[in-house]
């Protein structure tokens, strides 16, 4: 009977566990779901209600002939600029270069463009990973990844980072680095809009895929991340 009490605390504890991760991705999703909703709102319907008002002028007859021409110049710039507008939301939603060319290649187009700014140095190690048949997994690497470099873009105050991805016969392991300020990780996520917050989301990302996550930071002396993650290949046999 104590057997069986141990085994259902135990039981009752995971649950806890399952559901608090299942909270955290949620929430990570709704805060996705908002900030697209306010650059649908504050971004394209903005150009579009200024490309509707241009359009109803002319229609109205409130444009003098010789400023239709213009007028209609100006409602094509902003129609160029809702396209491009839509373009990047998509982007930031599934990136293109991520289905047409994989995870390593989107990883290396993101250090490429965030090297033009000089501010961080992105070391990128991905010897011995091939690309995956399963697109959310990888979709979820890719967020993890962008997640860790925002984190040291925003918070760290770093000189240079390193990202290792190394994908095994039964599992893919990403490591991440830099060597920022650093902070206390009993401290992480307690205040609103912090690296902890951030760090939060990628651990319970992996976790809904089974995986682990491993921190390690102290003031002063970085962080680094350990992330592993159990898979593989359908019909392939794991170690």
């Amino acid at each position: 009977m104590d057997n069986n009490y141990s085994a259902a605390r135990q039981a009752a504890g995971q649950d806890d566990i399952d559901s608090a991760i299942l909270s955290a991705v949620v929430a990570a999703e709704e805060r996705q779901r908002t900030l697209l909703a306010q650059e649908l709102h504050d971004g394209m319907g903005a150009t579009l209600s200024s490309v509707n008002i241009y359009l109803n002028l002319i229609l109205s007859g409130g444009v003098e002939v010789e400023e239709i021409f213009r007028t209609v110049r100006l409602a094509k710039d902003l129609v160029g600029q809702a396209i491009e507008n839509v373009k990047e939301i998509a982007n930031n939603l599934h990136p293109v270069i991520l289905s047409r060319f994989g995870l390593v290649a989107t990883i290396a187009n993101m250090i490429e463009t965030l090297e033009q700014q000089r501010i961080v140095k992105f070391d990128f190690a991905h010897q011995g990973y091939s690309d995956i048949s399963n697109k959310d997994l990888e979709l979820t690497l890719y967020r993890i990844v962008n997640e860790l470099m925002t984190n040291t873009l925003k918070y760290a105050e770093a000189k240079s980072a390193t990202i290792s991805l190394q994908r095994g016969i039964s599992n893919i392991r990403l490591m991440y680095s830099d060597n920022g300020k650093g902070f206390d990780p009993s401290l992480a996520g307690k205040n609103p809009g912090s690296m902890g917050m951030g760090l939060g989301n990628i651990q319970a990302r992996a976790k809904s895929y089974g995986g682990s996550c491993d921190l390690w930071s102290q003031p002063g002396k970085g962080m680094r991340v350990e992330i592993d993650i159990p898979y593989s290949e359908p019909g392939q046999i794991p170690e």
